[in-house]
């Protein structure tokens, strides 16, 4: 039960760190992680290059990291 709870905590942390992002770099991420979208699918949705996608994706995950962190190091001083 503790851990259905955990894995609760960890998808609304994630859910709340993915709204901070802009709307396109959500959409690239939700497409490339959870639909499994290639580059190059995202690219021709976009409009953007590969290597523009794969920068905003290498960005938004830096984005994602950072707030994930910083939520767990305000959750620690709970």
């Amino acid at each position: 039960m503790e851990n259905l709870l955990e894995q609760s905590e960890r998808r609304e942390e994630l859910r709340l760190a993915l709204a901070t992002l802009p709307e396109l770099d959500r959409y690239l991420i939700y497409q490339r992680y959870f639909k499994f979208a290639s580059t190059e699918e995202l690219a021709a949705k976009t409009g953007l290059t590969r290597h523009a996608v794969d920068t905003r994706l290498w960005r938004a995950r830096k984005s994602l990291r950072e707030a994930l962190k910083e939520h767990a190091h305000e959750y620690e001083r709970i």
